[in-house]
């Protein structure tokens, strides 16, 4: 029987009820978030253990300091940013049910990334119907050529994913004209990881919104799930500078609401993105520029609480990265002068 998977990337992965379902509780009082604790009263300590402490915005431009590399100097370095939704499906009587946000997910993800100073040639989107498996081959493997080791790609991808029923170690992204019928017709998940690691970039972004706590699930009933956390420990030249953000469960239920208009997760990226991760709980300093260590720290918190309002579940992100340099962390999406 074919497994369905709904998959929302992104490589470096709203509505008014929001406003309300953010008014959020103190962070002592959610246990999950206490996991984040330990790191975010890291920063705080520094904070308050400097006597002359430096503006963390002249940090972030100066190479000189001592705890914050060049990494984060994006003015030195040029962004790319491949972006995919696809909510409708050519083949989706052979088993690809129609989704209501993947679509909006990667326009409004898109949209972001321009107030943030992209460049709009710097950023390819295709949604729904545009993103055939020729376009996004010809996306990831060709047009991100232009990338020079020293810059950061992205990946956004929001959709349907699945596991080829005959090979499950098989997983595939699927494309607006993939046929279930032939698993073959999809993208498939490692060889997207190699085409971008072809390209020699150091630093790689890549977003998950999922409905499982490291496992790309179906929203729907699939019987069984697939671990992305699992599969991405298994390739053991992925190389350093990577970042992953995961958004899942161990629920097989959506995480998706009119409420938001968006994925749980995506939901919460784009509000953290528009400044609301901003020194979030300490997890930087409050100065206009969002790292992703802020981002973390704001979804790592809100997503739990929100879906817990508005799904009657709590939905717990996955992050991580592939070096265990803290200072990845302080990548920010924010285009520097």
């Amino acid at each position: 029987m074919k497994q369905l998977i709904i998959i929302k990337i992104c490589i470096i992965l709203v509505s008014a009820p929001f406003v309300q379902s953010c008014q959020i509780s103190p962070p002592s009082q959610n246990p999950y978030f206490k996991k984040q604790k330990e790191s975010i009263i890291s920063h705080k300590k520094e904070q308050n253990s400097n006597k002359s402490p430096k503006n963390y915005y002249s940090m972030r431009k100066s190479s000189d300091a001592a705890n914050i590399k060049p990494l984060t100097l994006n003015n030195q370095r040029k962004m790319w940013a491949v972006i995919i939704g696809v909510s409708s499906y050519k083949f989706s009587d052979t088993g690809l049910s129609q989704l209501a946000f993947a679509d909006d997910d990667a326009n409004d993800f898109a949209n972001m990334l321009l107030k943030l100073g992209w460049k709009k040639n710097h950023i390819k989107t295709l949604i729904n119907e545009q993103a055939t498996n020729m376009k996004i081959r010809i996306a990831i493997e060709s047009w991100l050529t232009k990338a020079k080791p020293q810059d950061l790609i992205l990946l956004y991808w929001s959709g349907h994913g699945y596991p080829d029923p005959e090979m499950p170690d098989k997983v595939y992204f699927a494309c607006y004209d993939t046929n279930m019928n032939i698993p073959a017709t999809g993208y498939r998940m490692d060889r997207v990881r190699d085409s971008i690691d072809e390209h020699n970039v150091k630093h790689v972004i890549i977003l998950a919104d999922t409905c499982h706590a490291g496992k790309i699930i179906t929203r729907g009933s699939s019987a069984s799930p697939f671990s992305l956390s699992s599969n991405l420990k298994k390739i053991n030249n992925i190389p350093k500078g990577w970042i992953f953000m995961v958004s899942a469960d161990t629920d097989r239920t959506a995480i998706e609401s009119s409420s938001w208009s968006n994925g749980a997760f995506t939901h919460c990226l784009l509000k953290a993105l528009s400044g609301q991760a901003d020194g979030y709980m300490s997890s930087g300093y409050k100065d206009g520029i969002i790292s992703m260590a802020e981002i973390k720290a704001y979804i790592s918190y809100v997503m739990p609480d929100i879906t817990q309002k508005v799904l009657g579940v709590a939905k717990h992100p996955i992050i991580t990265t592939s070096t265990g340099d803290p200072g990845i962390w302080q990548l920010s999406l924010k285009k520097l002068d």
